[in-house]
């Protein structure tokens, strides 16, 4: 299989690129170049009505449960994924793009009687599209972050240029197949497949701006442009906050899953425990105890510890760990390296000195801080460069809600760890974890503006 941009309906030649995925498979591309790539903007928002926007998902999905095999195989190869873990990136993608008729909802107009306001006046409130949307999606769930954005960019009436992460142009470009194959026009979607440094900027053309990744990048983008709109979910250093009346061996249980599935590769994944110290030696005892039990995956494996993306992330993990060493923290387990697997790290005394404090790990590393009570929990877990999830353990119901609205994160799970998945509830950041919410009808209001029409 070679990905290729399509424009229009077509599949584009460029320079041939190949180059090994996480577990060692060649993955083979052909790169666009900037004037090529350029074509994909030259279609404004598509004309699709409601009913046939979610008939051509609901045709999609169909198509992607049809060849689920070939599109499980493209996002292991690509993403270093064992075959359980895409299996459910794959489920999500199409639960998601079934759910669409949620999505269109959004669209209803709505109506204010001006009598409410002594006024003979009325308004109808309707939702319009900008035009192009620029949706560019990272490596680590390459298929279920593109579907997050383009089905409520397409709802709203935009047309799509999609710019996979070039670590994972497959399922991307399979997905886009999936699409035409099911209908959709071709100026509704054009993915384009490059290097950022060649077509990066080309993706400002666009109207409104969905992107995944870095707040380097994400915020390099905003600065280049700023008049454009933007959805951005830049990452996240999630808190996990444990009072001292938590279920313990649920805690630990979510803790552990939510720092260690995927490899910690995840913008919502648990970073730090923060734990009121009363608690803190029978919690640390069973995060050891779990942690120690996980393996690394095979490629086969329903679950396990997967390799991480390339050499680069594990350099950046024994930097960090270096960092927290010297710095005296404790390490609870110790890191092992072998090839592109690391094992599950944690690590105890964590203080604001360590890099590891501040920065996305975005590996399987958990850090420990220990705090005398709720209110020092609070201000630990807002003295944080993100905000994008955190949790609270606590039997306190009212006290987990009260302690989750003076969080800074734009999403709180009260027992239990955080996890998007098919975006049921709206999710996003704030700080360095982005701009906007993507979620089922909330992302439409996104990739839309507000028309207001008043009837004197």
């Amino acid at each position: 299989m070679i990905a290729r941009s399509i424009i229009n309906g077509k599949e584009v030649k460029g320079k041939k690129f190949s180059f090994k995925g996480p577990w060692n498979d060649t993955i083979n591309v052909e790169l666009i170049d900037k004037r090529k790539a350029e074509k994909a903007f030259l279609t404004k928002s598509h004309s699709l009505d409601w009913t046939e926007i979610q008939n051509l998902f609901k045709n999609t999905a169909r198509i992607v449960e049809k060849q689920k095999s070939m599109f499980v195989d493209a996002i292991m190869k690509e993403s270093g994924k064992c075959r359980g873990l895409a299996e459910e990136e794959v489920e999500a993608a199409i639960t998601r793009m079934n759910l669409v008729d949620k999505d269109i909802e959004a669209l209803n107009p709505e109506f204010i009687d001006g009598r409410l306001f002594g006024s003979k006046r009325k308004a109808l409130l309707l939702r319009e599209p900008y035009g192009i949307a620029s949706i560019i999606t990272p490596f680590n769930y390459p298929l279920a972050t593109g579907i997050l954005m383009i089905v409520p960019a397409l709802v709203a009436g935009n047309s799509v240029v999609l710019k996979p992460s070039l670590k994972t142009p497959l399922s991307s470009y399979l997905l886009v197949k999936a699409m035409l194959k099911a209908g959709f026009p071709k100026n509704a979607i054009h993915p384009i497949i490059g290097k950022s440094s060649e077509i990066g900027d080309i993706m400002l053309k666009g109207d409104v701006i969905g992107f995944t990744g870095s707040p380097h990048v994400g915020f390099s983008l905003m600065k280049k442009a700023p008049d454009k709109k933007y959805v951005m979910e830049l990452g996240g250093k999630g808190n996990a906050i444990v009072l001292e009346d938590a279920d313990l061996d649920k805690a630990s249980n979510e803790i552990i899953n939510g720092a260690f599935k995927f490899s910690g590769q995840r913008c919502d994944a648990l970073a730090r425990v923060i734990v009121v110290k009363k608690v803190k030696s029978k919690l640390l005892k069973l995060l050891k105890e779990k942690a120690l039990s996980l393996k690394f995956a095979t490629k086969r494996s329903k679950e396990g510890l997967c390799p991480l993306i390339d050499e680069s992330a594990i350099e950046r993990i024994k930097g960090l760990l270096e960092d927290a060493k010297l710095k005296g923290a404790k390490f609870v387990t110790k890191p092992k390296f072998k090839g592109r697997f690391v094992s599950p790290v944690i690590i105890d005394n964590v203080n604001p000195s360590m890099g590891v404090f501040w920065r996305e790990v975005f590996g399987p590393v958990l850090s420990v801080i220990t705090v005398e009570n709720e209110k020092e929990a609070i201000s630990i877990a807002n003295k944080n460069n993100y905000a994008l999830d955190s949790s609270v353990f606590t039997k306190d119901l009212n006290k987990g809600f009260e302690i989750a609205k003076q969080l800074n994160d734009g999403e709180v799970t009260i027992n239990g760890r955080p996890s998007h998945g098919i975006s049921m509830f709206p999710f996003g950041g704030n700080k360095l974890s982005g701009v906007g919410r993507v979620g089922i009808k909330y992302g439409v209001y996104e990739f839309s503006r507000l028309k207001t029409v008043v009837i004197n």
